[in-house]
C-alpha cells in the first residue's frame, strides 16, 4: 500500500492532540527495521525530478521560500 504525503498542516494536528512532553521517535525505515529519538529539523526544499531521484536542500534564510521540512533521528 502507497503512503500519503504528511503536510505539517496534517502533523499539527495530530501532533496537537498529543502530550506535548513525548518524545518524537523517527523510523529508521518505512517497514520500522529500527527506531531513534528526532534531533532536529530544517526547512528547505524537496524535489523528486532530481537528477538522481529525491533531493532535499536546506534554506538558511528563514524568510526564503521552501516547500519543505526535514528532521533527521538523533545519531
Amino acid at each position: 500500500m502507497k503512503r500519503k504525503t504528511l503536510t505539517v498542516k496534517e502533523l499539527i494536528e495530530v501532533l496537537s492532540t498529543l502530550r506535548p512532553e513525548a518524545v518524537v521517535v523517527l523510523a529508521h525505515d518505512p517497514e520500522g527495521n529500527g527506531y531513534g529519538p528526532c534531533a532536529g529539523f530544517c526547512e528547505g526544499n524537496y524535489s523528486t525530478k532530481a537528477e538522481f531521484g529525491e533531493e532535499f536542500e536546506a534554506v538558511e534564510d528563514p524568510k526564503a521560500p521552501y516547500n519543505a521540512v526535514s528532521l533527521w533521528p538523533l545519531s
